[in-house]
């Protein structure tokens, strides 16, 4: 029986994925106009190829002016890199040897969670957003196809709005018409992977896996690793369902003493704890990479490009200049 399930999974995701090896990739990221352009950028990707990773995921945000407005805007002057700084970043990018996932995001212009997008029954409102929502994801459909980016995000932990798959699958077919690359949507871990109703239309399941590994403040390598074993259950009963591959569009921790705790936790406080960071690290590659014949590679959550972020003292998620960036460079090198 073992062995009949093994083949069986080969069959399935063994010549499933489009992308050649396991995605070896990185989150890039800028939430203010001017910062893609620049020649600390440039620099940054430098040391990002040197640690050996070979994707980038270049991240480009507009706003929702409130969650129950439907209006969208990417505000190019002061927050939103511009679509020229964008263009460059990625020809930058390739310049250098990486390949290029195009990650638009939509955020609330107040910090709310982009999840609680959801306006009810009120089919007018939903309409709006909907049509504003294809405009703005459009905008980077066009210009993924144009540089021939390698893979494009339709949407990034939009939970609150999946259950409406016929509008969903209106998005997929007019991104499909403009981009001709690889689609994939990168879901939320806790729950809504499971609501989603247009894996089908993907070529691959994007998860942003930040799920807790400990409930302590000093736990051991050990402990971490088997803190893996249920959701990769999950996941792969996901996998399984779907017949896809699965990314994790987003992975990474904070150098936050009790970071391990609450992965997803950007806001919590504490002392600066680099070794935590690190050991989070070291168990993902341990008890995931490689393993599952579901898993198709990873973006760590992220990398700035300004080559003097991180450093020890930070509590970012950043693996720059900390410990966290040593075990990626040992591992994606050796």
């Amino acid at each position: 029986m073992r062995v009949f399930l093994i083949a069986a999974w080969v069959a399935m995701f063994g010549l499933g994925g489009l992308a050649e090896g396991l995605i070896e990739g990185m989150n890039v990221t800028a939430w203010w106009h001017g910062r893609y352009g620049n020649q600390g950028a440039r620099e940054s990707l430098r040391e990002l190829r040197d640690v050996g990773v070979e994707w980038v995921a270049i991240v480009v945000t507009c706003y929702q002016e409130s969650l129950d407005s439907p209006v969208i805007r990417c505000p190019e002057t002061t927050r939103t890199p511009s679509l020229a700084e964008v263009r460059g970043l990625i020809r930058t990018a390739r310049s250098l040897g990486f390949k290029v996932l195009l990650k638009p995001h939509l955020d609330i212009d107040d910090g709310t969670w982009r999840g609680l997008i959801d306006f009810g029954d009120d089919e007018d409102a939903w309409g709006a957003w909907f049509r504003a929502y294809t405009a703005f994801i459009l905008r980077y459909a066009r210009l993924a196809q144009e540089e021939a980016v390698d893979m494009f995000c339709i949407g990034v932990e939009l939970g609150g709005t999946v259950r409406r798959a016929r509008d969903w699958r209106e998005v997929i077919r007019t991104v499909r018409e403009t981009y001709s690359g690889p689609l994939l949507y990168a879901a939320n871990w806790r729950g809504e992977m499971w609501k989603v109703p247009f894996w089908h239309e993907l070529d691959y399941i994007g998860i942003d896996a930040y799920y807790p590994l400990t409930g302590r403040f000093s736990p051991a390598l050990g402990e971490l690793v088997a803190a893996w074993r249920g959701p990769l259950r999950s996941i792969g009963c996901l996998a399984m369902r779907e017949g896809k591959q699965v990314i994790f569009t987003e992975i990474g921790y904070r150098s936050l003493d009790g970071a391990l705790r609450e992965p997803w936790n950007w806001a919590s406080t504490g002392a600066p704890d680099p070794e935590e960071q690190a050991l989070g690290y070291q168990a993902f590659l341990e008890a995931v990479w490689g393993k599952p014949p579901w898993f198709a590679g990873a973006f760590f959550w992220c990398w700035e490009l300004d080559p003097a972020a991180g450093g020890p003292m930070d509590t970012g998620y950043t693996p720059q200049n900390k410990p966290a960036e040593d075990i990626l460079r040992a591992h994606f090198r050796g």
